[in-house]
């Protein structure tokens, strides 16, 4: 949790792109830069907090950072996933549903306040039966969680 705030606030405040450590980049990130804020979506209904990136002050930033601010941390610390207070705050804030987006396929879903949020396949490509990566046309980076943490 205390993470999580730090590396909001940091966003919020200052701007700028987040990755997590195990993060590898490989295309540049430039492009998503047209965007005031960007993130992807990780899984079915659920946003990452793996890779994201906002202008400073952005509303987006700002609506997760205040649940972080007014929740009690003994109310929640350990029992509610970090990408499931991003998801649930940006579906409230945006009024939409995730679960319908991620169905929808591999479209960029665009917002107002000029963000995006991309499919998984961008910073998380699927592993073939060897374990491969595939690396497609859209592969930014690559995510090589391994749930450690």
């Amino acid at each position: 949790m205390v993470s999580d705030v730090a590396r909001l606030h940091a966003i919020y405040y200052e701007g700028g792109i987040y990755l997590d450590t195990d993060m590898e980049l490989i295309k540049s990130l430039e492009p998503l830069l047209d965007y005031q804020a960007f993130g992807y979506i990780e899984a079915k209904r659920l946003l990452a907090i793996s890779l994201f990136g906002a202008q400073p002050l952005h509303a987006w930033i700002g609506k997760v950072l205040s649940w972080y601010k007014t929740t009690p941390f003994r109310d929640c610390y350990g029992t509610i996933a970090n990408t499931r207070i991003i998801s649930r705050m940006t579906e409230l804030h945006y009024h939409l549903h995730l679960a319908k987006v991620a169905e929808d396929g591999n479209n960029i879903l665009q917002l107002n306040d000029n963000m995006c949020f991309l499919p998984r396949d961008y910073f998380w490509p699927k592993r073939d039966e060897q374990g491969q990566y595939i690396i497609g046309e859209n592969t930014i980076s690559i995510h090589h969680s391994t749930g450690l943490w």
